[in-house]
């Protein structure tokens, strides 16, 4: 990586990358623990689901809830992926704190973790409102 080198941080511009290291972790952490609970609890709607319902109105209502179950797991294979990219920022950030050396590569890699992170953030985001506005449709239309 011909081109990066050291950046001469002082004091105060190193407290604040390792904050951000520190926060990067403490985030990953979070999404970890929520990413566990998400699976933990499509798995188990998915197996009550099976067991609870049957016939032919049941089991449109089971597909219904199957399908938010699923989406259970899909959230939180993403909080998984989420995780990874902010944990890995963190060693990055931590790795220009800690070392005299390639603070612009890892600056650079640290930052295009969290380019991921948040891009993934904005689509999650823009699903959440595109759901929450379908919901409203439904809402409206199916009480008129």
């Amino acid at each position: 990586m011909q081109g990066f080198g050291h950046i001469p941080f002082d004091v105060d511009e190193s407290n604040a990358i390792g904050g951000l290291a520190t926060w990067s972790r403490i985030m990953a952490f979070i999404h970890f623990v929520a990413a566990f609970f998400s699976l933990i609890g499509g798995c188990v709607a998915s197996l009550g689901l099976m067991a609870a319902f049957g016939g032919a109105e049941g089991a449109l209502v089971a597909a219904l809830a199957g399908l938010g179950s699923c989406f259970l797991v899909v959230t939180g294979v993403v909080m998984i992926l989420q995780g990874l990219w902010l944990w890995k920022a963190a060693e990055h950030f931590q790795g220009v704190v800690d070392t005299d050396g390639m603070d612009e590569a890892l600056l650079a890699q640290g930052f295009d973790r969290l380019r991921a992170y948040f891009w993934v953030e904005a689509v999650l985001g823009a699903l959440g409102v595109l759901s929450g506005l379908a919901a409203m449709g439904a809402a409206i239309l199916g009480n008129g």
